[in-house]
């Protein structure tokens, strides 16, 4: 029920985002199509990715930082951007279970 696509957006599920055709980049490139996530406004992403067994947390304080021209500080930071470090967090454990296998 959770994880039903809802029928005018498939990205959506009932409280989760689903990884429907790679369409959100804070999965991460290598998110299988069977992940699912939630983010949270003061900077927490969950990734849960059932054909890899993985359940990835990023807990940051994005939100609470200085405001600076209307931004947040914690914008500037590479935790802030959820893709790139859920990338590296799949990159870490895959190579770590196949080592010589390239992604």
């Amino acid at each position: 029920l959770f994880l039903t696509p809802y029928a005018y957006d498939p990205t959506y599920g009932l409280g989760w985002r689903l990884n429907h055709n790679k369409s959100l980049s804070w999965f991460g490139l290598y998110a299988s199509d069977e992940a699912y996530g939630h983010t949270g406004w003061t900077g927490t992403c969950t990734v849960i990715d059932p054909k890899y067994s993985m359940a990835i947390t990023l807990l940051t304080n994005k939100r609470h930082t200085p405001c600076i021209n209307g931004t947040f500080d914690g914008e500037k930071y590479e935790t802030g951007k959820y893709g790139k470090i859920m990338t590296l967090v799949y990159e870490s454990m895959l190579l770590h279970k196949h080592p010589s296998k390239k992604l």
